[in-house]
């Protein structure tokens, strides 16, 4: 089914799965190819390759950026809507392409009309692979060390990026490295194959989330893209911050350990934190910058970097939604950084106040957060303490009668509760625990939805089941399901069941 395995939750947020070291090593190069495209083309060769046609004209530099980004959003919205995990594999593959076609595009341009062609197909082709990329790591890796698979992936990109020998290579070069290694990069999807797909429930998901990260994600962007922009263009800053090969070495060194910490932070829950210690990173070197620029500023703007760079990737991989990798990479990655960068082109600083109101922006979306997250924890504690299997009957009796429900309702017209052993159908919906059915099995007619053997195991939220059954477009929005709101009216206990019943599919259960 097209996009089934982008409405199912765990209530917990965690994958059950863990991949294997084939697999986790593949996510994490094509990872740092991602970021080495970005880091070493597509924010610094391009650029370098349009100097010589810009003379004085600095508004054709604006014209560039904006056909950059403008590309880099619309492949972010595009791979956003028509993201499909069950062909992620073959969309993987053909993003690195694009983007090696780009970056090829842009080596041989000889005017300005060919490098802003270059410049919109580089950044659509790196919108539609940042976003399937993101949306596709968890049901590829999990959540168990997803946090330290993103951290070796760009702790490896900064860190190559600093290599001497490539950071200092003349823009052409840069280019041919960046195009060849998203060239091999599209091999690597036979070992990136989606397994038990999910999509995390946390409060951080929903829109009000959803948003806030946005904002704290967009504030950490615009930071670095502004300061990047005036170490470049600053002649004693870049030799304070870029230059020498005992400098280049200690960037790369910080870049990959603060990664690899950030990721383990991560896989402990540690969000808030990362965010709050990247943005006090980010704004000392900011800060730095302007009132005494020198070799500090240069440090702790690439330790601002090595944290947030992370988080970027894990807070949308985390929620395997495409939307909210759309929406973070589009609206957070792409247009934060062309804000950036648009104001210090004129200014040639970072505003202190600038720094302030981010700071305090920052501030109160995570505030928001943790009041959010004391509350979500206790409606858990209500949810539990009004499980349907605790109410009405035994739950013996929930499960049988949901079972009737399930039946008359004609659940078996669309969902098959039949996992052919040996076929794509374990990698889909996995192994069910028991595959006897008490009499009469309920194999179901054919597939319009996903198969249900294992969805109390796939999903064992009570809640998620009963707001999936009342409106099921509230999760998927092209869902053809119906909504039997009906069956969980104050008079009837048949919603109840039905849910206790679909809780007991995928687990062991007596006769």
């Amino acid at each position: 089914m097209k996009n089934d395995w982008q409405v199912r939750g765990v209530a917990s947020g965690q994958t059950e799965f863990e991949a294997s070291a084939s697999t986790m090593i593949a996510a994490a190069v094509a990872i740092g190819a991602t970021y080495f495209y970005f880091l070493i083309y597509a924010e610094f060769a391009l650029l370098e390759l349009a100097m010589p046609m810009m003379g004085e004209e600095t508004w054709w530099m604006r014209g560039l950026m904006l056909a950059l980004g403008a590309g880099g959003l619309g492949g972010s919205v595009w791979a956003g809507v028509r993201f499909d995990v069950l062909r992620v594999q073959s969309r993987l593959s053909w993003s690195f392409r694009g983007c090696a076609v780009g970056a090829a595009l842009g080596l041989g341009a000889g005017n300005w009309p060919l490098l802003l062609v270059a410049a919109v197909v580089s950044g659509a082709a790196l919108g539609m692979l940042t976003v399937n990329l993101a949306a596709s790591l968890r049901p590829i890796i999990g959540t168990k060390r997803l946090g330290w698979v993103i951290g070796w992936g760009t702790g490896l990109a900064y860190a190559c990026c600093n290599v001497p020998w490539i950071f200092e290579a003349d823009p052409r070069t840069q280019t041919i490295l960046a195009a060849g290694i998203a060239a091999l990069a599209s091999v690597l999807s036979p070992f990136m194959a989606p397994q038990e797909p999910s999509v995390s429930p946390e409060i951080d998901y929903r829109p009000a989330g959803v948003l806030r990260w946005v904002v704290v994600l967009m504030m950490l962007v615009w930071l670095d893209s502004a300061a990047f922009f005036v170490i470049q263009h600053e002649a004693g800053l870049k030799t304070e911050t870029w230059t020498g090969s005992l400098q280049l070495w200690g960037n790369a060194s910080v870049h990959l350990g603060l990664a690899l910490v950030a990721g383990w932070m991560l896989d402990r829950g540690a969000r808030a934190l990362v965010a709050m210690t990247a943005f006090g990173f980010l704004a000392a070197g900011c800060v730095l910058l302007t009132s005494s620029p020198g070799g500090s500023a240069g440090w702790f703007y690439v330790a601002g970097v090595s944290l947030y760079s992370v988080l970027l990737v894990y807070y949308p991989a985390r929620s395997g939604r495409s939307a909210v990798a759309a929406v973070v990479l589009g609206v957070g990655g792409w247009i934060g950084s062309a804000l950036g960068i648009g104001m210090v082109q004129d200014m040639g600083r970072v505003p202190v106040e600038f720094v302030v109101v981010a700071g305090v922006l920052v501030a109160i979306m995570l505030v928001w957060r943790s009041r959010a997250l004391r509350g979500a924890a206790v409606a858990g504690l209500c949810l539990m303490v009004t499980d349907p299997a605790s109410a009405g009957g035994s739950p013996e009796d929930q499960v049988s009668r949901g079972r009737q429900v399930y039946i008359a309702e004609g659940c078996i017209h669309c969902h098959s509760q039949y996992v052919r052993p040996g076929t794509s159908d374990e990698t889909r919906w996995g192994r069910p625990a028991m595959p006897e059915h008490p009499s009469p099995p309920l194999f179901g007619n054919r597939r319009q939805g996903p198969d249900l053997s294992t969805v109390g195991r796939r999903m064992p939220s009570a809640e998620w089941h009963r707001l999936h059954l009342m409106d099921p477009r509230q999760f998927q929005p092209r869902s053809r399901m119906p909504s039997y709101r009906h069956l969980f009216k104050a008079d009837n206990a048949a919603g109840e069941a039905l849910v206790a019943y679909l809780l007991t599919l995928g687990h062991e259960r007596s006769s």
